[in-house]
């Protein structure tokens, strides 16, 4: 006996297909521009492009959503680190601006615009020591070699005895919070001494000291203001005494 046919009505046949809105909106792309070759905002990366310019330790990898997978890379342009051929990294520079602002550009270079004396310009200025390419100042090494460095700064591996190391050495009238004896005064107790990074006494306010060329105070003499010499070969020592060594 033959089983009698199944009869699949409009109605059955409706509700067993999957329901269609023609009212859904299709699907979007949260970032269409993703894959046109250039960083757009919000990108991190556009197919082998890169916001970061630099890799100094192993990949960056750019995900299908341009962004970047930095797991594989530990040192890069925009960690705030100086890494590799970097001239700065965010706040981070290899050099300093002695009068105004560096500012760092998104692939690690300085800007310099902002900074009208900086190390590297050619120019010692203070807190600067030195400048690459330019003879050491007088004083900088008194027993042994100093080198400048990159971020003019001296590199005194090889010297004992220099202008800040808090001792006066050579022709220093002071270094640090350490004055030669006699040079530390100020005469008419009018204002403050203090030292310049060039170990040279900074008068302030003072206005009568040993070095201020003329003779003040217990003084017994103050550059050329010699009122009385013992032999011709005596000369007025950075302390303002009679040096007799010559005699």
């Amino acid at each position: 006996m033959r089983s009698p046919a199944l009869l699949v009505t409009p109605l059955a046949l409706a509700l067993s297909l999957p329901s269609c809105s023609l009212d859904s909106p299709p699907p979007v792309n949260p970032n269409p521009l993703c894959g046109n070759g250039k960083i757009d905002p919000g990108e991190d990366c556009d197919s082998g492009v890169f916001f970061i310019p630099k890799c100094h330790k192993g990949q960056l990898i750019c995900l299908r959503d341009c962004t970047m997978d930095l797991k594989a890379c530990t040192q890069w342009c925009g960690d705030g680190e100086l890494n590799g051929d970097e001239e700065c990294d965010t706040d981070e520079f290899k050099t300093t601006c002695a009068t105004g602002k560096f500012t760092c550009k998104s692939d690690c270079t300085i800007d310099k615009s902002g900074c009208q004396a900086y190390c590297g310009d050619g120019k010692i200025t203070d807190p600067e020591r030195c400048e690459p390419g330019l003879p050491l100042p007088a004083g900088s090494c008194h027993v042994g070699t100093a080198t400048c460095k990159s971020d003019c700064s001296l590199d005194v591996l090889k010297c004992n005895a220099w202008c800040g190391d808090e001792v006066v050495n050579g022709n220093e009238q002071c270094d640090g919070a350490a004055f030669r004896s006699g040079a530390g005064a100020c005469h008419d107790a009018s204002g403050k001494l203090s030292c310049r990074s060039d170990c040279t006494v900074n008068p302030g306010t003072c206005t009568a000291w040993c070095g201020d060329g003329k003779k003040n105070g217990s003084e017994e003499c103050d550059g050329n203001d010699y009122p009385s010499k013992p032999c011709a070969k005596a000369f007025c020592a950075p302390d303002c005494t009679t040096d007799e060594s010559g005699c």
